[in-house]
């Protein structure tokens, strides 16, 4: 067969190598003026859809963003610094005609795959983040292989974050990826894991009982419906491939770093191998940023009066005689009041006056009238309670009383419920 060539995307394009079954790079690129624009459209030609080249890439477009943020015309040529990096850039594009990757994930020679999973790294740092995700296979003999599958770096966002904000970017992206990758990938994945050297990261995802601010909150949830907590493992920033992908890398650095194609040295070891995590992940600082104070308010349940009876008397007798007589005080008090709203509706003298011919007769006799009823409710406050006689109706009316209190504490929703049964039996 002869060898043949993906075709072209723009300037940059990925190669398919059929006689060593890889994949690579053939760089060229336009000639473009060092400003804004041409930087933008030497990168935006960059056709890696892998991201097998991402931490060189990124370094382009951290300058990009640098410029950005500056307000540098889109004209305006770039000097000094900027101008020095660009052209290092520019220099090392020829270089990565040496990359090559192994086109397919499972190596030749290598046996019966028994175990397929999907790792994904994520990391941040204050010029980027990123994601490296990687394909661990092994074979009925033990044998273990560990590829790149796709890779992805960008740049901050030109709003400061902090760190941890970053860090729990860089694991949204993760978790999406993993999703996609799940669904695409042609082989049964056996277990998804996501990594990151960020304790932050895993404290927040652990953590249900503290509110987060909406910024987190949003994509903690995110994480959560995407994977659960056994998922996420921590990993030393030494041993992350994303670290490459947060600032971006020289060819001749990035062509060196074995780590990036082939994933952390253990993930070609038994699981037994890989790095475990023993803190206590559920505390948080106590001046953590991102975690909403807490306002406590105390509130007092008021206690009812029937309930403040039912705890003072523990005799029945002497609790049913302790109501009624609240009872007849009741209604000797709503006695009164409606006395008094009788004196209120009666005409005024004057109206009186007005109105009849014996005005001073009528008015000499509503002075009587108000002057009984004075007297009659003032003798009722002086008349002794101890002279009244409790009798059968009012023993009986604290009894009903006490039962329905008790009903209506104990058994609400179900008289509820009969109420609504009734109405629907008998409805109106």
């Amino acid at each position: 067969m002869e060898n043949q060539n993906l075709p072209n995307e723009r300037a940059l394009g990925v190669y398919w190598f059929v006689e060593s079954d890889s994949l690579g790079f053939k760089v060229s690129l336009p000639k473009q003026p060092a400003t804004r624009r041409g930087i933008l459209s030497i990168t935006s030609s960059v056709y890696d859809p892998l991201g097998i080249a991402a931490p060189f890439v990124l370094k382009a477009k951290i300058l990009l963003q640098s410029l950005c943020r500056r307000d540098i015309g889109w004209d305006e040529e770039i000097q000094g610094e900027d101008l020095r990096i660009w052209n290092q850039w520019l220099s090392e594009v020829k270089d990565l005609d040496q990359l090559r990757i192994r086109r397919c994930y499972k190596p030749s020679g290598f046996g019966q795959v028994v175990s397929c999973q999907l790792h994904i790294f994520a990391d941040a740092s204050d010029v980027g983040y990123g994601v490296a995700a990687y394909l661990r296979l092994c074979d009925e003999s033990g044998r273990i292989s560990c590829s790149l599958v796709t890779g992805k770096a960008r740049v901050a966002p030109l709003k400061k974050m902090t760190i941890p904000r970053m860090e729990l970017t860089a694991a949204t992206i993760a978790v999406r990826l993993g999703k996609v990758l799940t669904q695409e990938l042609d082989c049964d994945i056996h277990g998804t894991y996501y990594w990151t050297d960020s304790m932050t990261v895993l404290r927040y995802l652990a953590n249900e009982s503290c509110r987060f601010q909406t910024f987190v909150a949003n994509r903690i949830a995110i994480i959560r419906d995407a994977s659960c907590l056994q998922q996420w493992k921590y990993v030393n920033t030494k041993f992350n491939p994303a670290d490459c992908a947060t600032r971006g890398q020289s060819v001749k650095r990035f062509l060196q770093c074995s780590m990036w194609f082939e994933g952390p040295g253990f993930l070609s070891q038994p699981e037994t191998e890989w790095p475990q995590q023993d803190a206590d992940l559920t505390k948080l600082p106590d001046n953590d940023a991102e975690v909403k104070k807490t306002v406590l308010m105390a509130a007092e349940t008021p206690i009812s009066p029937v309930d403040r009876l039912l705890e003072h008397y523990s005799d029945w007798t002497r609790l049913k005689r302790a109501v009624a007589w609240i009872l007849v005080v009741m209604k000797r008090l709503q006695d009164r009041v409606a006395a008094s709203e009788r004196l209120k509706q009666e005409p005024a003298q004057q109206e009186l006056e007005q109105q009849e011919p014996n005005a001073l007769h009528r008015s000499q006799k509503l002075e009587s009238e108000q002057s009984r009823v004075k007297q009659t409710l003032s003798s009722g406050d002086r008349e002794s309670l101890n002279h009244t006689r409790l009798t059968t109706e009012n023993l009986e009316a604290a009894e009903r009383v006490l039962v329905y209190h008790v009903q209506q504490k104990h058994w609400k929703d179900e008289i509820k419920l009969l109420n609504e049964k009734e109405r629907e039996n008998h409805p109106r």
